[in-house]
């Protein structure tokens, strides 16, 4: 098991405690396990895998991470077309973005 499943096992078993870093890192493991270093690392890489992990203040210095109820993994992002078609119809492509013609300077700009 991964450093990443076990926060992740010790999140969904702890509940609305949540798990803090001392808990990884202290003299008896919340799991058992080894030592886990950098828990706020694993929390980062639960959040990327679409887990829903909230930071819930402190506890004894240290932050406390929870895993939010009801939704256990975000919906996978939706690809959003970029020209054309969206709100406001322009052509949002790469090369069109910022290329928009300079208005011409006035008589004072032009020194």
């Amino acid at each position: 098991m991964t450093q990443t499943e076990r926060v992740l096992a010790a999140l969904k078993a702890v509940g609305p405690r949540g798990v803090t870093g001392y808990d990884f890192s202290g003299p008896v493991v919340i799991d058992g396990g080894h030592r886990v270093m950098r828990v706020a690392a694993r929390v980062l890489e639960l959040r990327e895998q679409g887990h829903r992990v909230a930071s819930a203040g402190w506890r004894d210095g240290h932050r406390v991470y929870r895993l939010e109820s009801g939704v256990e993994v975000a919906p996978a992002p939706v690809d959003l077309p970029l020209s054309g078609s969206g709100v406001g119809g322009g052509d949002l492509s790469p090369g069109q973005l910022f290329d928009t013609p300079a208005a011409p300077l006035e008589h004072w700009e032009a020194a």
